[in-house]
């Protein structure tokens, strides 16, 4: 299986980088970026690809050569403000770029898109928001696009909006009382990788929307599962 990530080199892309690398059903990744991520502390880094992309608004045929034969994405790529560009130009255009090139290819099966947004994102654009209101609104009308382009191209293409809490990331202070503190606030970096490795190898999700207690939950089963197995 060949899946493609963007946002690798940030901390919870890097921890899904490293858990894509590591699942037995995933064969090759590409890392989609606008910097070089050196290979050789990757594990199983004969899986790895880095491939720069200058221009994330133009998907070039060049690029789309490397890439058009995937099988699933895991845009990682966002911002916390209201920047337009990696918050949703960005990921539309590349929907397109691929639904075009599966399309040219005559592709069966379906390619699974997996969007990370924020468990206080919204959809509604005439919500009042206290904090951060054009961020959240914005990526709100993100998933809007993408779940309504699923369900256009229904036959070809899958997608899952996972919407995680805070990440609590392994240097962190309090780290393990975070958890029991702010409940369903939050979610371990350790977790949320294990659970999107799983799921952009399987898709044995319902399609839509996934949230932050359900990924915090089957993310502990699978890191406890492994630990088991070790």
């Amino acid at each position: 299986m060949k899946i493609l990530i963007t946002g690798a080199t940030g901390k919870i892309g890097r921890q899904s980088l490293l858990q894509f690398l590591q699942h037995p059903s995933i064969t090759s990744v590409v890392s989609l970026s606008r910097r070089h991520i050196p290979s050789e502390s990757l594990p199983n880094s004969e899986k790895f690809k880095n491939v720069i992309v200058k221009d994330f608004s133009n998907w070039s045929q060049e690029i789309m050569e490397i890439i058009k034969d995937a099988d699933a994405m895991f845009w990682a790529m966002g911002t916390n403000d209201a920047s337009s560009g990696p918050n949703f130009d960005w990921p539309v255009a590349f929907q397109a770029a691929m639904l075009k090139a599966r399309e040219a290819q005559s592709r069966t099966t379906r390619f699974r898109f997996i969007f990370c947004s924020g468990k206080f994102v919204v959809q509604n654009q005439d919500a009042w928001l206290f904090f951060l209101p054009g961020a959240r609104k914005l990526k709100g009308r993100t998933e809007v696009v993408c779940l309504e382009f699923a369900i256009e191209h229904k036959d070809v293409w899958q997608t899952f909006v996972v919407k995680p809490g805070g990440f609590i990331t392994p240097d962190m202070f309090g780290r393990r009382l975070l958890p029991m503190l702010m409940g369903d606030l939050v979610i371990d970096c350790d977790e949320f990788s294990a659970y999107i490795a799983e799921l952009i190898a399987t898709g044995k999700e319902e399609e839509g929307l996934i949230y932050n207690k359900r990924m915090v939950g089957k993310g502990r089963e699978l890191l406890q599962t492994k630990t088991d197995r070790t």
